[in-house]
C-alpha cells in the first residue's frame, strides 16, 4: 500500500510539472499564415505593439522569417505537439529609430525563449519554458504597395548610404489606388503621382508644402528622402517590409506598415 501511494504521488508530480512546462499551450498549425505581433510581455503585463512599427513571423518547412520591428531575421524552428523551439536567429544590421530598435531587442529575446505555443486560425500565442505567455500574434493581412500606410525607417542620403531617421522624426508614405502618392516628408507634407507595374515603380514629380524644419539636420533629411523616393525604379515587399531601389539596385527607401493591419 505504501508503494502504491508513493507511485501515485510521483505520477501526480510529473503531471503537475508537465503542465507548468507548457502552460496553456495546445499546439496547432503554424505554417500557412503570416503572423503579425500584437502584444508582448513587458513588466509582467501584455503590452500592445506601437502603431508605428510592425513585427512579423512566417513559419515554413522548419524555417521562420520575418521582421523584428527593425531588421529582417531568419532561422530554424522545431515544433512537436505543443512544444516549440526557435533559433538561433540571424538578422540584418540596419540601424533604426528608438521605437523600432526597442521592439527589435525585446522581440529577438522573447521569440528565442519560446518553449510552447497555441495556434488557431485567429491567434498565435507563444509561451516561455515556464509556461508564461510572452507574445501574441494575429494573422497578417496581405501587405500590398497600394493602400498600405507605410512608416519609413531608413532612406538613401545620396552618399551611397542608407541611414535611419533622425531621432523623434517621422516620415510616412502612402500609395493610393488612384495613382497618387503622399505622406509626411519630415516637416512638410508631399504629394504627387506614381506608376507601378509588377516590380517596376516610378514616383514623381512630387510637390511639398514650404514650412522650414527646426534644424539643418531635419531639412537635410527631408530633401534627401524626397530625392531618394523620386529615384525609385523597382520595389519588393518581403516579410511585410517595403524596399524601394533605384535603377542600379541600390536601396533608396525602406518602410514597414504604419499600423497593424486588420
Amino acid at each position: 500500500m505504501r508503494r502504491r501511494i508513493l507511485a501515485l504521488a510521483a505520477v501526480s508530480l510529473v503531471a503537475i510539472s508537465g503542465c507548468n512546462a507548457i502552460g496553456a499551450a495546445q499546439g496547432g498549425q503554424l505554417d500557412g499564415l503570416a503572423w503579425q505581433l500584437s502584444t508582448y510581455l513587458a513588466g509582467g503585463a501584455a503590452v500592445p505593439v506601437p502603431d508605428e512599427v510592425a513585427a512579423t513571423a512566417t513559419f515554413a518547412e522548419g524555417q521562420v522569417s520575418g521582421s523584428n520591428g527593425c531588421n529582417g531575421y531568419s532561422g530554424p524552428y522545431v515544433a512537436s505537439g505543443s512544444t516549440l523551439t526557435i533559433g538561433p536567429l540571424a538578422s540584418t544590421l540596419m540601424g533604426c529609430g528608438p521605437v523600432q530598435s526597442a521592439l527589435e531587442t525585446t522581440f529577438m529575446t522573447l521569440f528565442q525563449q519560446t518553449g510552447s505555443y497555441t495556434a488557431t486560425s485567429t491567434e498565435l500565442s507563444l509561451y516561455d519554458t515556464s509556461g508564461a505567455k510572452t507574445m501574441t500574434f494575429t494573422p497578417q493581412a496581405a501587405v500590398t504597395l497600394e493602400s498600405t500606410p507605410w512608416n519609413v525607417v531608413s532612406y538613401n542620403n545620396g552618399n551611397e548610404a542608407t541611414v535611419s531617421l533622425v531621432i523623434d522624426s517621422t516620415i510616412t508614405l502612402l500609395f493610393g489606388s488612384d495613382g497618387t502618392v503622399s505622406g509626411n516628408a519630415t516637416c512638410n507634407s508631399y504629394n504627387g503621382t506614381f506608376t507601378a507595374d509588377a516590380a517596376i515603380l516610378k514616383v514623381g514629380p512630387l510637390a511639398t508644402t514650404r514650412m522650414a524644419c527646426v534644424s539643418d539636420e531635419l531639412n537635410a533629411q527631408e530633401a534627401q528622402y524626397l530625392a531618394a523616393l523620386q529615384s525609385a525604379a523597382t520595389y519588393d515587399i518581403t516579410n511585410g517590409t517595403l524596399t524601394i531601389r533605384d535603377a542600379d539596385g541600390a536601396s533608396q527607401v525602406i518602410a514597414t506598415p504604419l499600423a497593424a493591419q486588420p
